[in-house]
Order: structure tokens, then C-alpha cells, then sequence
């Protein structure tokens, strides 16, 4: 008795399923149709500036025998002071790759991002600007753990990003026309 009841409630939520399932743009129905929504981007407020996750890539240098792969951290940081800042002087990223440190980058082979040097620039009060950290990492490797600290560790509040570079588009090209 128990498996006619089971094979009969099956059968109704497969034709439940199916019945949800027409066609929602019909004639006389409704033409709206929903954009996808976008998931949240990891966001902290640290201190007096708000920083945001925007994306990551691999980039791996044109000279691939010598130079390692550098996981490019692109972010959003804004100005909630009343006092110019300097993003260099108000927070600092820390990463680990499968529980180890890996290094920052500070200098690509084929081109400097644009958004890497405005991190020793000033941001204005209310400002936004869009900045991009490099780091060393490895291809094959596992998760990648970044973190948005604040530079005089008294705050408590972070923004940590998690990742595999597996999930992360690999670029080769020039970083010249990236923007």
C-alpha cells in the first residue's frame, strides 16, 4: 500500500511540475518579462570607506616559462569620510591560496591596469573609485581566500572574497585593452 500511495504522489507533483511549466509569453498573456537578477557583490563598510567585490580574472603573461599567473582582484572603494583618503593609507588585502600565503604583485610584465595606480592616489569625500590588486597564484591550485583589512587593524570589520581559479576566466592577452 505504501508504494502505490508513493508511486501516486510522484506521478502528482510530476504533472504539478508540468503543469507550471507552459509557456508564460502566450497571446492575451503577460509580454512582461523579468531581467535575471544579478547576485549581491560582497560589500564591508571598514571604518570610513565602503569597499565592494566586483570580480576576479587570471591573467598569465605572455612569457608563461618565467612568469607566474597573478589573479587580478578588481573592487570598488568609496570615500564615506569628510576628508580625502588615500586607499593605500586606510586598508591593505591579505591571500591564501589553499591555506597559504600568496604574494602581491605590484608589477605585470605586458601592462600596468589603470585601476592599480590609483591606489596610492587621493579619493575625495563621497568619492568612488574603481581599483584592482594583483597577486600570485596558481592555476592548478585550489580556493583563494582575499581579504580587505583595515591597514591599522582597529577595525574589526572585513571583506573576505573566495574563489578557485578554475571558476575564473584565464586572459592571455594584453592587460592594455582590459577595462
Amino acid at each position: 500500500m505504501k508504494k502505490i500511495f508513493a508511486l501516486l504522489l510522484a506521478l502528482v507533483m510530476v504533472f504539478s511540475l508540468a503543469a507550471c511549466g507552459g509557456d508564460t509569453n502566450t497571446a492575451g498573456g503577460n509580454d512582461a518579462t523579468e531581467a535575471p537578477t544579478e547576485a549581491p557583490k560582497p560589500k564591508a563598510t571598514i571604518g570610513d570607506v565602503t569597499l565592494q567585490f566586483d570580480s576576479a580574472i587570471m591573467y598569465k603573461p605572455y612569457d608563461n616559462e618565467v612568469n607566474k599567473p597573478n589573479l587580478l582582484v578588481y573592487y570598488t572603494f568609496t570615500n564615506d569620510s569628510d576628508t580625502e583618503v588615500f586607499p593605500c593609507k586606510k586598508i591593505y588585502m591579505k591571500a591564501t591560496q589553499d591555506g597559504s600565503s600568496i604574494s602581491a604583485n605590484s608589477y605585470l610584465e605586458d601592462a600596468i591596469p589603470p585601476e592599480m595606480n590609483l591606489f596610492y592616489e587621493a579619493v575625495q569625500p563621497g568619492e568612488t573609485v574603481k581599483l584592482v590588486e594583483s597577486f600570485y597564484a596558481d592555476i592548478e591550485g585550489g580556493e583563494v581566500t582575499v581579504e580587505f583589512i583595515d591597514l591599522y587593524n582597529t577595525i574589526e570589520e572585513t571583506l573576505i572574497v573566495k574563489t578557485t581559479p578554475s571558476d575564473l576566466e584565464l586572459i592571455t592577452e594584453s592587460l592594455a585593452v582590459q577595462e
